[in-house]
């Protein structure tokens, strides 16, 4: 805003207002968007990504790894029993469960890895340039620190110790599985 000519306090002061009200305005809408991106690409228990962000990550690794000739992992982590550990604990304990699990395998994840929750107690893992031999090493890693990390429960009754099954499919240049399509790759894992 301009102000021509001499200053009026009051002037001045009216035109301050309106510019303050309006910043303030657009802010709100600034974090409002943010909120509902955020909303449309994570999962809101773990903070992961969902489902429809994950496969657009897949979708564009596929792309990179074809373009460069790089091997690719595709790894999908699925909880052991986490029906009958929910049945028994009860849903807080789960979703304690689940988030503690997440945040367990995120950290341990090599940079450019991508993680998502997929389903109830399913991960999807990718994880681009890559070898047999690392993705065979993430993997037992990963399974190991969510078995040798208990998970203590909201309401103190002890922790709950999970256990993860997690298979893998690679993506290696010249292959077939280059052509797969991205829900082919996740059955195959």
């Amino acid at each position: 805003d301009v102000m021509c000519g001499g200053a009026d306090d009051r002037e001045l002061l009216m035109r301050l207002s309106i510019q303050m009200a309006q910043k303030k305005r657009c802010d709100a809408m600034r974090s409002q968007l943010a909120n509902g991106l955020k909303a449309a690409l994570t999962d809101p228990l773990t903070g992961l990504y969902n489902r429809r962000s994950a496969l657009n990550f897949l979708r564009q690794m596929l792309a990179r790894a074809n373009r460069d000739g790089r091997t690719c992992a595709i790894m999908v982590a699925d909880l052991d029993h986490f029906k009958s550990d929910n049945d028994t604990y009860g849903h807080s304990a789960g979703d304690r469960v689940l988030t503690r699990v997440a945040e367990e395998m995120r950290e341990r994840l090599p940079d450019g890895a991508m993680i998502a929750r997929v389903g109830g107690e399913e991960f999807l893992i990718a994880v681009p340039e890559t070898s047999p031999t690392q993705t065979r090493a993430l993997a037992d890693q990963l399974r190991r620190v969510v078995r040798d990390t208990p998970v203590p429960l909201p309401d103190g009754s002890g922790p709950v110790r999970v256990t993860v099954s997690i298979g893998a499919t690679l993506v290696t240049p010249n292959s077939d599985t280059l052509g797969a399509n991205v829900e082919q790759l996740i059955d195959q894992a």
